[in-house]
């Protein structure tokens, strides 16, 4: 795990979605480092860390949650969109459009 805390488990339904990152090409250990948001609008803890293997993601509060692939073949997360740019991961918010950098702390 990326801090070495125990995980917490939860029970998980399957989903209409296809599965997204079925390629690994976003698996590692990512780390919150810099942010678009307003100073006020600090990002939620669950978006600190996120521990990716395949389509199951830990995120920064220990939840299970999983990545989908949407019609236009994006790999979403929470709503939100991740993509791979020079080495680091991008998440766009689904609904403000906000930007997150996350660099992998392992590969």
């Amino acid at each position: 795990t990326c801090s070495g805390r125990r995980r917490k488990q939860e029970k998980v339904t399957r989903s209409k979605n296809r599965a997204g990152n079925t390629d690994g090409a976003l698996d590692g250990c990512w780390r919150l480092v810099e942010s678009c948001n307003e100073p006020d609008n600090a990002p939620a803890d669950w978006l600190q860390e996120l521990d990716i293997l395949g389509p199951r993601v830990f995120d920064g509060e220990g939840e299970l949650c999983w990545l989908h692939q949407n019609e236009d073949g994006a790999v979403i997360l929470e709503g939100g969109m991740l993509s791979i740019k020079d080495g680091t991961l991008i998440r766009n918010g689904k609904t403000t459009r906000q930007s997150y950098a996350l660099f992998s702390l392992e590969s």
